[in-house]
């Protein structure tokens, strides 16, 4: 078995690239080796005698890193006590307009899970009060729509 050749290396693969993809390649990197640290530290320094660690210290990353972080979701009672509070805001605001709209949109995005674009380019005409209990949406321009036009998706 030869040895490893210095231009075969990491460092020389990504010489040439962006500094976003440098960084990118280097967070994945490390919240691989996070992971192993975490999940099966033990186990690997068990098996194989070695003690798993990143090899992307701090002084040697990327200056333009990307720090991967952990986004917990807020709690039901959370999301219920915001529009709670948003809705007794609006009895007082002092351009009802656009913060009802706000609201709606805050509503629909949290409860019937559309996403801000299809939101966007709801219309009056989309809301059918007549069909069903609580009526429904006619989400024409969808994710995998691209704009063409009106094929059906009814939400709720």
């Amino acid at each position: 078995m030869q040895p490893r050749d210095a231009d075969s290396s990491f460092e020389k693969v990504l010489r040439d690239a962006k500094p976003v993809t440098r960084s990118g390649r280097a967070a994945a990197l490390s919240v691989f080796f996070e992971f192993l640290e975490l999940r099966h530290k033990v186990e690997l320094h068990r098996l194989t005698g070695c003690v798993v660690e990143c090899p992307l210290d701090e002084m040697n990353r990327p200056r333009a890193s990307v720090e991967a972080q952990l986004r917990v979701p807020p709690t039901e009672v959370e999301i219920g006590r915001l529009f709670a509070g948003w809705r007794e805001e609006l009895a007082t605001c002092r351009k009802f307009g656009p913060s009802a709209r706000n609201y709606a949109v805050a509503r629909l995005a949290a409860d019937v899970g559309l996403r801000i674009n299809e939101i966007r380019l709801l219309d009056l005409d989309d809301v059918r009060w007549e069909l069903g209990r609580f009526g429904k949406l006619s989400v024409r321009h969808g994710k995998g729509s691209r704009r063409k036009g009106p094929s059906r998706d009814w939400c709720r």
